[in-house]
């Protein structure tokens, strides 16, 4: 949870608990429980042989003053993690796959952080959100039914451990991607055509469907579009 605040290069994975860390209640009541465990310490601390022990004698103070701090200061000077701004564009050469995938993971935890920040999404940004979501499920999928299969080909057991995950995650993102293919019909024809201001949500999930399009195909310029179809990649 905590590395969702602390780490100062802003690298660490955005932790779930972001916005529950952030409320200003949970904030209050994680003060009040250190505060009763501080002064607790405190006491033992003065029961013990060491009080006369400037060192001791000081720490029990700053404990006190700690625990007397009403307005969570120390919790609430530990920033969030910003996700990356702008999104860095997809290189046009060849990346390889720890590349892609370092871009993949970036691009999902700002996606990540952005659930957290209030905003104001128009009609086109849900088409476009619902269509870049049934690409990225869509190749997701496939990539799964890859490693799958390939797993398969190694040990032919069908009761191994991985493969079984490997199958199970393969069914949980073709279900996720029926549902966004339904989302995306929804929304067809419901948005009148304009021009195309993307959003910096938008431009992160374009990034990350076209790096993972890149991750899958044999194609290292490969993007959604139709003419830039290509033969997946040997897994």
């Amino acid at each position: 949870m905590l590395a969702t605040h602390v780490t100062r290069r802003g690298d660490a994975p955005r932790s779930d608990w972001a916005a529950v860390l952030s409320d200003e209640q949970v904030r209050n009541g994680l003060l009040n429980e250190v505060a009763d465990h501080t002064l607790a310490l405190v006491a033992v601390m003065d029961r013990s042989g060491l009080t006369r022990d400037l060192d001791t004698q000081t720490a029990c103070s700053l404990l006190r003053c700690a625990s007397r701090s009403g307005d969570a200061p120390s919790l609430r000077a530990v920033p969030l993690n910003e996700p990356p701004w702008p999104p860095q564009p997809v290189p046009q050469e060849a990346q390889t796959p720890h590349e892609l995938s370092a871009g993949i993971i970036a691009g999902s935890d700002a996606l990540r952080g952005l659930c957290h920040r209030p905003q104001e999404f128009s009609p086109r940004q849900w088409q476009r959100t619902a269509l870049a979501a049934s690409v990225i499920t869509d190749i997701a999928a496939k990539s799964l039914t890859q490693l799958t299969r390939r797993c398969y080909e190694l040990d032919p057991d069908r009761q191994q451990a991985l493969g079984k995950a490997l199958q199970q995650a393969t069914d949980v993102v073709q279900r996720a991607n029926a549902e966004w293919k339904g989302v995306r019909q929804a929304w067809h024809g419901q948005v009148a055509a304009g021009p195309l201001s993307a959003s910096v949500r938008e431009q992160h999930l374009d990034q990350t469907a076209v790096r993972l399009g890149r991750l899958l195909y044999d194609n290292p310029r490969w993007t959604p579009a139709r003419q830039d179809s290509a033969p997946l990649k040997a897994p």
